[in-house]
């Protein structure tokens, strides 16, 4: 049989041409092995993929035995992993660190055994900020210690975003039709919109926590990227699920309906109330037109816009890494004690160390203040548990449900940060501006969708809603992109001339 020559860009296309005879499941893999070869590795060497699964041909081969079925939904599609997560198999789990380059957990966490039930081939790891850009104030987002820099496929000096920098890449690259990633605060939504793909950021609960290397058990959840909403869907309903091991996902609502994917193909959004928050005063003046023609777009699909919507909330960047720093020990430590295969250390002391033994490989462009810091935090202390209460009064109560009730809303709209900036590994990533913060915070879910390119450079339309909303968010948020029918792909461009930029709140 001769490799399809059809294109091959989503699970869908890709199930149709393995239930045809146009394709194997090998004959995929080795095409998205030589588009990584081509772009990754050579050409203009995006650097978004840390290593393949030595057994990947093997499994490939595997799928083909067993061949489509109902409940194989994500046959043959093309996995790739954030390197934060455990998997099963030989690849290490380095969360980007030297000091974890030889750990082999051999174990899928859940949402990745949910991919491989699926019928999903997981291939291999991407790079990804070094510890989910919680190492440094001062880190560049897309860089890792055992990965260095990836690169924006857009233009290729701009910042990929991150922390799920590889994942961003490898899915609007084409170098994968789909990838995991992990979100503490912004580390799916920024990255997606960065790198013109879509991004979700489910409830947290909605998806097991368990095998992620953590920052935080109240902000982390894992979630897709992907170049479609409905592969999106597709994705998240195979990761989804109660996991008796993690007492999060206890919180999904007995009427949840796990087939997201049926929720989508509504002709027009007639009956949906959608809040538009007011043109942010960081969003750069060049992206202005284009969210003003995509809430005109939700306004033509019959969507009843309230717009100009605006949060008047105190600012709650002191309480936030205050709780991620306590977090960050008690929950990597919990992490670390509670693996089946020796981690190389056990505590965040040791790691320090590590890193100070290792200082020229490991901190050549930035430190490790933050770990300094949260080795230093108390779980005990009074003001650990003020921040986390003034936390979900801040983002959940004060803004989110605020606007949400207050408005009687379904979802609400914004733009959901500026286009990349220059990578600056002097001063570390500039994040000037974005809506993914609240939503992170209060654990809410959100969708982030391609709106429109400024400068060459790709922007995102967020959806946010309620816990567990993700039906409705992702039904308003397809309506938005085949309606859109927006047809954007990377360039590659070397460079472009940057412009002035408003600093705003981040």
């Amino acid at each position: 049989m001769s490799p399809s020559t059809q294109p091959l860009d989503s699970i869908s296309n890709i199930l149709q041409a393995l239930k045809e005879g146009d394709a194997t499941v090998s004959e995929v893999l080795a095409r998205h092995e030589t588009a990584i070869d081509q772009l990754d590795r050579n050409g203009p060497v995006l650097n978004s993929v840390l290593a393949l699964a030595p057994e990947r041909q093997e499994q490939a081969r595997d799928l083909e035995l067993k061949g489509p079925g109902s409940d194989r939904p994500l046959f043959g599609a093309p996995i790739l992993i954030k390197d934060n997560l455990i998997t099963a198999g030989s690849l290490p789990t380095t969360g980007g660190s030297l000091a974890l380059a030889e750990w082999r957990p051999n174990e899928d966490a859940p949402a990745v055994a949910g991919l491989r039930k699926a019928g999903a081939l997981v291939f291999g790891k991407t790079n990804l900020s070094e510890w989910a850009n919680f190492r440094s104030t001062r880190s560049t987002s897309g860089w890792s210690s055992i990965g260095g820099q990836t690169r924006n496929p857009y233009v290729l000096d701009r910042n990929p975003s991150g922390s799920s920098s590889g994942s961003a890449v490898a899915v609007s690259a084409g170098l994968c039709v789909g990838a995991v990633g992990t979100e503490t605060d912004g580390s799916i939504t920024s990255p997606a919109s960065t790198n013109g793909i879509v991004g979700v950021k489910p409830t947290v609960g909605l998806v097991s926590r368990r095998g992620i290397i953590p920052i935080s058990h109240r902000q982390d959840t894992a979630g897709p990227m992907t170049r479609s909403v409905r592969d999106a869907a597709l994705m998240l309903s195979a990761m989804a699920g109660p996991d008796p091991d993690d007492p999060a996902t206890e919180r999904i609502p007995e009427d949840f309906d796990p087939r997201l994917d049926q929720h989508l193909g509504a002709v027009d959004l007639t009956g949906m109330r959608i809040g538009a928050m007011a043109t942010p005063n960081w969003l750069a003046p060049q992206a202005e037109p284009v969210y003003a023609a995509a809430l005109e777009l939700l306004r033509q699909l019959g969507a009843r816009l309230v717009e100009g919507l605006e949060a008047d909330v105190a600012d709650w960047g002191a309480q936030e890494q205050l709780a991620l720093k306590t977090e960050f020990r008690m929950d990597l430590e919990l992490f670390l004690a509670q693996q089946k295969v020796e981690p190389p250390f056990r505590t965040l002391d040791a790691l320090i160390e590590f890193n100070r033994r290792h200082a020229d490989d490991v901190m050549p462009l930035f430190g490790q203040e933050l770990f300094l810091d949260a080795a230093r935090t108390d779980p005990a202390d009074p003001a650990y548990a003020q921040a986390v209460e003034d936390l979900a009064h801040l983002c959940r109560d004060g803004y989110l449900l605020h606007l949400l009730d207050g408005h009687n809303l379904d979802a609400v709209v914004a733009p959901t940060c500026n286009p990349a900036t220059v990578v600056d590994h002097l001063h570390g990533t500039r994040m000037l501006g974005s809506f993914f913060s609240p939503a992170a915070v209060a654990g809410f879910p959100h969708v982030t969708v391609p709106m429109g390119l400024v400068r060459h450079l790709p922007i995102g339309l967020s959806f946010v809603g309620r816990p567990f909303s993700e039906p409705i968010l992702l039904q308003a948020a397809d309506c938005f992109e085949r309606n859109l029918n927006l047809s954007i792909e990377p360039q590659f461009i070397a460079s472009v001339e940057e412009w002035p930029q408003s600093a705003g709140p981040a």
